[in-house]
């Protein structure tokens, strides 16, 4: 629409068709049947507004009322949670279990999935032209009241498609937004293996065919008290090598979490080599398995 002096308006068709080949686009008046002829960063700079037009309508909640994002891809569920106390403090949980958060990350997603400016719309079209009808993920974000689910479909050069799932429109975006909704638990979170924050005072370890188990106790030597592992029985152990084995487990990060649809698919058999970490009641224990 063009606004004239008087105030008046006059309808205009854009074309995106006409272009010479100097790559100079043009604009067409019907009403008055002439072209003018325009640049190209011009003729694009027309169109980013629609982008800005749908941010209003697609994003329901304001980013700092968001309270949780929901990430569904390839059968596994997570859920990064925002600290009531700290919102600066993200959580994730999967599978029944939580883990400290990667922060960054989990801003990254928030701004990709709240402040969402389409590079173009492509409107209601056929999901399976753009990998939507089987998603590489689904994003929920939400509140305490209202949600916002997107549907991440196919990465194609610098950008990737995604959909609206309550106005079913179809648009492009940057690709990171892609990565950010398909990255790997072990970048969203701290997978830790054993969460205790505090030292364990009993080990047990079994692994091939041989077993220890000891405590770290308070001992007096050479008229001083010192603490040191001391291995249960009369076995020997080096309390230097123990306390070096401890502080690797309890830095032990895993690659990822999954549902394990039985013991023995793992290899971990009747009886499983196992590390034992017990701090007081507290005990976190973990079975080796294998993977052919």
């Amino acid at each position: 629409v063009l606004s004239l002096a008087e105030g008046a308006t006059k309808v205009i068709e854009v074309s995106r068709e006409i272009e010479n080949s100097r790559g100079e686009r043009y604009l067409r008046v019907k009403e008055v049947g002439f072209l003018f002829q325009i640049g190209r960063s011009t003729f694009r700079g027309l169109f980013p507004t629609l982008g800005r037009l749908l941010e209003i309508m697609l994003v329901k909640c304001d980013r700092m009322e968001v309270t949780k994002i929901q990430l569904e891809r390839e059968k596994q569920k997570a859920t990064l949670l925002r600290d009531p106390d700290n919102a600066k403090n993200w959580s994730l949980e999967t599978l029944g279990y939580r883990f400290d958060a990667n922060n960054q990350k989990s801003d990254e997603i928030l701004n990709y999935f709240t402040n969402i400016s389409p590079l173009d719309v492509l409107g209601e079209t056929d999901y399976s032209k753009y990998g939507l009808d089987k998603p590489a993920a689904v994003v929920t974000v939400g509140g305490e009241e209202e949600t916002n689910t997107v549907l991440v479909g196919r990465k194609e050069g610098t950008t990737c498609y995604l959909a609206h799932e309550e106005s079913k429109l179809v648009f492009t975006l940057v690709d990171r937004a892609h990565d950010c909704a398909t990255a790997k638990l072990r970048e969203l979170a701290v997978l830790s293996v054993f969460p205790t924050k505090t030292s364990p005072d009993s080990i047990d370890v079994k692994y091939a065919g041989k077993a220890l188990a000891a405590q770290y106790r308070e001992l007096e030597e050479n008229g001083k008290k010192v603490k040191k592992w001391v291995a249960s029985g009369k076995a020997r152990v080096d309390s230097d090598m123990l306390v070096k084995l401890v502080a690797r487990l309890r830095g032990l990060k895993a690659d990822d979490v999954i549902a394990p649809a039985g013991k023995e698919d793992y290899g971990f058999g009747e009886s499983p080599d196992h590390v034992s970490l017990k701090t007081g009641a507290e005990e976190y224990k973990l079975l080796l398995g294998s993977i052919n």
